[in-house]
């Protein structure tokens, strides 16, 4: 849900998911002068308590005893997370902007322009909006203020079981959920998961078993003959000690890549109805160590491409069957469909695929990417090149998702990247965490991965947003080796708010701490500023502070090509069951269709391109440098490196190919 309001001078707009709300702020440049921050309250609609959210960042010369909160500690940005929040609840803010009243210290403020704005929170246990994150990593001061400084297992109980809870926040909740939709023999579950191991989730299905319902799983079961690799044998052992051998299929054709689902079909009658998705894996490292998505589809024309695809790798397909059978599931389309869902199932046959969330990367005024692994070129070329007006939010688990040095490096230079990465906090939570995904409970894939969600979200806060979701990397491996899965979604601006606001969550956490692990003096006291000049650089115009402050607040003019690709049509889904695939005849390649809409775009682009090149002719003259406003980020904007060089390219590819076999490159 989104809502806006304006008065005088001040505009907010809220943007609720299901367990957050994003509040964008915008101050008409007239009323700038003396204003240093906003006042942000919150009350439960229908209630008269209004209470000041927390800011722990205060003036110098605030007396060490007072409330930190933003009526003492006003926020001086133009975007705040409210990370506390109820599904289902609804929630009335109030933003007011703080004048400062007179000279002298401590500082005393005076109120401005205020707005209110009432926002209802979406409930994933509705199907429309049936999608589940975890609090993962970056929730480890929340942590420590609920539960204290200690690992889960040294809490008794039923402190333990409230942690664990408070960490998975409904992720392992609703997995359980959706199996105990499989009631009687009426049902089915058909599942295909990579680390199936959690013994109360296998607990889920064994029940289902015992209810009568038809359970069938496919695991993986492939390896590489090498001791650090134990998937495999782990899957076995749990399957057996659950009681589901019997029950269960190994993946096994194709050794050496990933049978890497984790999708549940539920049938009814015989007939698919729902499925579940996502990036989560069946393990304790999955639930609570790690940033995770459960989606589910209530849609029976998306469970059956999924039943389809199950029918395939219960069949345990060598490479070239499996991938003539994928393509019978429905082809990937060139340009973004209709709005609607549309699953994308792996291994493919080319890279139309990659091409294709290449494209809508490239001509989102705004995206929002989340990658545990390295990225393929195709996602990356973009990010290498500013555009004027739009802007670029990159959530990875390491800066070598983004490439070598020489990639990171051109990648985080381009001024409307801004790039978050998994920086822990010492504690006994992330002791726990790191634990879990480096010990034997869980695969050597996993070993230190913080961040494990895979989305792409271009234009989120249009009318018109673009999501993929999944289990499938953005990688060559994930999209022609590995099985996989993505739901792409179109023009579902519900389920946009929610991948947002959990998107922003941990950009935001992990943002920070990155910044100040960079920081030269780590000791520094971060104080707010006691002048109006703290917002100087969210008011020059072409900066991403600029961009940044308009994009949330819902004030940011649409620039040329900042809408998704023209719809085609997707493919129909098939009507199961699906026929024995045959081996894939040969066709005359459409590898060369994709590239038709890059130079579409280029050309209703132009005039976003003329401003880039003015704003980047400006920055080599240094004439922006001179202003005290000017982002951070200024200092490291190289024009002539927005593209690499052909020796650069070769040492990229010469990186890829030796790194081919290794794990990071899923």
């Amino acid at each position: 849900m989104r809502k806006t309001a304006k008065s005088g001078g001040l505009t907010v707009r809220a943007i609720a998911g299901s367990n957050n709300v994003l509040i964008g702020i915008d101050l008409d440049p007239a009323k700038r002068a003396g204003c240093l921050g906003f006042t942000l309250q919150r009350a439960d609609v229908g209630t008269p308590a209004l209470r000041f959210l927390p800011n722990s960042i205060t003036f110098a010369s605030t007396a060490e005893a007072t409330v930190l909160d933003t009526e003492n500690s006003p926020l001086q940005k133009f975007r705040w997370g409210d990370y506390t929040c109820k599904p289902g609840t609804a929630y009335n803010y109030t933003v007011t902007a703080r004048y400062r009243d007179g000279n002298g210290t401590p500082v005393k403020l005076k109120d401005g322009d205020s707005v209110e704005v009432d926002v209802t929170i979406e409930d994933p246990k509705q199907q429309a909006t049936a999608v589940f994150f975890n609090r993962a990593a970056a929730a480890s001061q929340a942590y420590i203020h609920k539960f204290g400084d200690a690992d889960p297992d040294q809490l008794g109980e039923p402190k333990r079981t409230e942690a664990l809870a408070w960490l998975s926040r409904g992720l392992e909740e609703a997995l359980l959920d959706f199996q105990s939709q499989a009631a009687d023999k009426s049902f089915g579950l058909h599942c295909a998961v990579y680390e199936f191991q959690k013994d109360n989730l296998l607990a889920g299905l064994k029940k289902a078993l015992d209810r009568g319902a038809d359970v069938q799983v496919v695991y993986h079961f492939r390896h590489k003959g090498t001791p650090a690799d134990k998937t495999w044998t782990k899957n076995e052992a749990a399957a057996k000690a659950a009681g589901l051998t019997a029950v269960c299929t190994q993946r096994k054709q194709n050794a050496g890549v990933i049978m890497h689902n984790k999708f549940m079909v539920l049938l009814k009658d015989g007939k698919p109805v729902a499925v579940w998705t996502g990036s989560t894996n069946w393990t304790d490292g999955g639930i609570y160590g790690q940033l995770n998505v459960g989606h589910a589809v209530y849609d029976p024309k998306i469970a059956a491409i999924y039943e389809g695809y199950y029918q395939l790798l219960k069949k345990d397909l060598p490479d070239k069957d499996m991938k003539a059978g994928v393509r019978t599931l429905g082809t990937v389309p060139s340009t973004v469909p209709a709005a609607g869902v549309l699953p994308i199932l792996s291994p493919q046959s080319d890279r139309t695929m990659l091409t294709l969330y290449g494209a809508i990367t490239d001509n989102a005024q705004c995206v929002l990417i989340s990658a545990p692994f390295a990225l393929a070129d195709e996602m990356t070329k973009p990010l290498r090149t500013a555009v004027a007006g739009k802007m670029r939010y990159l959530l990875v688990d390491k800066e070598g998702s983004l490439g070598d040095k020489t990639d990171i490096h051109d990648i985080e230079a381009v001024p409307t990247n801004d790039v978050a990465f998994a920086a822990t906090l010492p504690s006994n939570l992330t002791s726990f965490q790191d634990k879990l995904l480096k010990d034997s409970a869980e695969s050597y894939h996993h070993a230190g991965v913080h961040i494990h969600s895979k989305i792409i979200l271009a234009d989120p806060f249009g009318d018109d947003p673009v999501l993929v979701t999944g289990s499938a990397n953005f990688s060559t491996n994930s999209t022609m080796h590995n099985d996989s899965n993505s739901l792409l979604v179109r023009g579902d601006t519900r389920i946009a708010d929610i991948y947002a606001t959990e998107f922003m969550r941990m950009f935001e956490q992990y943002h920070f701490r990155g910044a100040k692990a960079k920081a030269q003096d780590k000791n520094t006291v971060i104080t707010l500023s006691e002048t109006d000049a703290w917002s100087d650089r969210y008011y020059v115009d072409g900066s991403e502070d600029s961009f940044d402050r308009m994009l949330f607040a819902g004030t940011l003019p649409p620039v040329a090509g900042g809408t998704p690709a023209k719809p085609g049509n997707p493919p129909a889904p098939p009507t199961p069951p699906v026929p024995t695939p045959k081996p894939p005849a040969k066709k005359p390649s459409t590898k060369k269709a994709p590239a038709k809409k890059p130079t579409k775009k280029k050309a209703g682009a132009k005039k976003a391109t003329k401003k880039a090149t003015s704003k980047k002719r400006s920055a080599s003259t240094k004439k922006a440098a001179s202003k005290k406003a000017a982002s951070k980020k200024a200092s490291k904007k190289p024009p002539a490196k927005k593209k690499p060089t052909k020796a650069a390219s070769k040492k990229s590819a010469a990186k890829k190919s030796a790194k081919k076999s290794q794990k990071r490159k899923r």
